[in-house]
């Protein structure tokens, strides 16, 4: 029996080949599941970067000038999940998409630059929603 270690090489590699075919990452995904009885969690960088942090801080400086700080609020959180996700890049130096695995939780580092990894995250997505 495989181990989930080289199960997780086996999805690092997948990932990494743009001329890989994303049904074998959810292949391997579903096998890993089903085996190990992991739990998915999805760090998306793609989203959660310097763009969204920007434009969350405009919007929450508006909101503050209107004086809706419900809004505020929001934009306030949205701010430091934001920072949050960029000091985890900034310090452990992730710059490509990549899988981990740590206490019975597979982790998917998100990216979004190839159409692999896209398909990937569109999968564990609906996984972690079952």
């Amino acid at each position: 029996m495989e181990s989930i270690e080289n199960a997780i090489l086996k999805l690092n590699e997948l990932i990494t080949d743009n001329n890989s075919n994303p049904v074998e990452i959810i292949h391997n995904l579903l096998c890993i599941k089903q085996k190990y009885e992991v739990r998915f969690k999805i760090l998306d960088f793609a989203f959660y970067d310097e763009l969204l942090l920007d434009k969350s801080r405009t919007e929450r400086i508006k909101a503050i000038k209107v004086q809706n700080f419900e809004k505020a609020a929001a934009q306030r959180d949205l701010e430091a999940k934001c920072q949050k996700y960029i000091d985890i890049k900034r310090k452990y130096n992730i710059n490509k998409s990549m899988f981990m695995y740590q206490d019975n939780i597979l982790l998917f580092l998100y990216f979004g630059i190839s159409n692999t990894e896209k398909k990937a995250k569109e999968y564990l997505d609906a996984l972690i929603k079952i």
